[in-house]
């Protein structure tokens, strides 16, 4: 399944979901006949998605009489309270349901989110708008070329590319107070578990869908469920999010509780408490949300204490950067900046 067209991959995004299952193991079976059991891990990070990768690992493990598998999960500080609880007791329960040892491995990263924010910037709008502010914020003359492309969509040979040029509407954040840059996830998450990798010399199964962004469509398009040359698995990438709700129905996965209850209306799955389960304090995507359901809203009414933090706080640094202080993140002064509405729910 290596260099898929939209219409290959959508056919293979509308296929049932047993199908889906079947095909799915099938990937990871020729993963792990490579590298062995010994050389593989599941990239677990307790939201729905990976936890229904794991149980799908660990039939599996049972269908082909592994005993064990590991699994790493990356303990960053910004996940949800109820997620981190949730790993340990997922893997417990994993452990008893397929009656193999699903070992747990955490790892930690180096930089606490208010020192990478700090020291590189805060992640604002989407990983490519805040890496080419980053840029257009720090000129030099290694950068030019690409900075031009930024700002004009033409390339450094005369080529047109109009998806790397940033939209107008966000030039006036390259002078925003702040440091804006995309280092987040990598210093938090990727990093950690190159290292793990590294130190255990096994090789990653993820869960992504290819459904949700064109970086991932693109790299599930060009590489199919496994990535040889990155040595990495993933076999959901041709599933959709529905498919991940209707095995967690279809099978009653647990999930962590700040999901709230999985229900259906009007024919599709959904849950009652938060839909997706990323970093708290990220601010990715959150200018596209509205009304009561914008995620500093909510988390006023779930977490006020973690939303306070978020949102309070800050200080300019020696060199006149909002950055966060000792009593919060100080996320009200970038968010008001982006025009988002975080105000508390009283």
């Amino acid at each position: 399944m290596i260099g898929l067209n939209n219409n290959e991959l959508k056919m293979l995004q509308s296929l049932p979901l047993n199908i889906k299952v079947g095909k799915s193991i099938l990937r990871i079976k020729e993963f792990t006949s490579y590298y062995g059991i010994d050389g593989v891990y599941v990239s677990f990070s307790g939201g729905k998605d990976s936890s229904v990768l794991l149980d799908i690992v660990c039939k599996f493990c049972v269908l082909y009489g592994y005993k064990k598998v590991y699994v790493a999960f990356s303990d960053t500080g910004l996940e949800f309270p109820e997620l981190k609880q949730f790993v340990g007791n997922y893997v417990k329960y994993l452990s008893l349901k397929h009656k193999i040892d699903v070992i747990l491995d955490k790892v930690r990263p180096n930089m606490s989110f208010k020192q990478v924010v700090s020291k590189y910037g805060y992640p604002v709008i989407s990983k490519k708008v805040s890496r080419s502010l980053h840029d257009l914020q720090n000129p030099t003359s290694k950068n030019v070329n690409i900075r031009n492309l930024y700002l004009t969509g033409i390339t450094s040979t005369g080529r047109e590319c109009k998806s790397r040029k940033l939209a107008k509407k966000y030039y006036p954040l390259i002078n925003a107070d702040f440091r804006i840059h995309n280092r987040c996830c990598d210093k938090m998450k990727k990093e950690p578990l190159h290292k793990y990798e590294k130190d255990t010399n096994r090789k990653p199964i993820i869960g992504m869908l290819a459904e949700e962004g064109e970086e991932r469509k693109k790299a599930y398009m060009q590489h199919g469920c496994i990535n040889w040359k990155r040595e990495s698995c993933n076999p959901l990438g041709f599933w959709k999010e529905q498919d991940v709700l209707q095995y967690i129905w279809e099978n009653k996965i647990p999930v962590a509780s700040v999901y709230g209850q999985l229900i259906i209306i009007d024919g599709k799955f959904k849950f009652t408490g938060e839909q997706r389960t990323g970093c708290i304090f990220c601010m990715y995507g959150c200018h596209l949300e509205k009304g009561e359901d914008r995620r500093f809203i909510r988390l006023s009414k779930t977490h006020p204490q973690l939303y306070n933090y978020c949102i309070n706080g800050g200080e300019y640094d020696e060199e006149g950067k909002w950055v966060p202080s000792n009593k919060g993140l100080g996320l009200g002064h970038v968010l008001d900046q982006i025009n988002v509405d975080y105000k508390e729910v009283k």
